[in-house]
């Protein structure tokens, strides 16, 4: 189920699509707790039910989150 601009997940208000693929889609929101906008990945509905896909998500954030750096994006979990 596609998120709307202005609904909430969480802390966050989404705003933007940004795309979207074979795992999940990516949208811009907004963190109000620290006045940024950072990026939200959710798995597919189906892949959720997947352990195989979770551990390939859950890497894929360990990934990210090594290359922590000022052009890059920090990844939390948050709720």
């Amino acid at each position: 189920m596609p998120l709307n601009p202005g609904s909430t997940l969480g802390p966050y208000t989404i705003r933007t699509e940004l795309g979207h693929g074979g795992m999940g889609v990516v949208y811009t929101a907004h963190d109000p707790r620290l006045d940024r906008q950072v990026a939200i990945k959710l798995l597919t509905a189906d892949l959720t039910r997947d352990e195989t896909a979770k551990q390939r998500f859950l890497q894929e954030a360990q990934a990210a989150s090594a290359l922590l750096r000022c052009a890059t994006v920090t990844c939390q979990r948050g709720m």
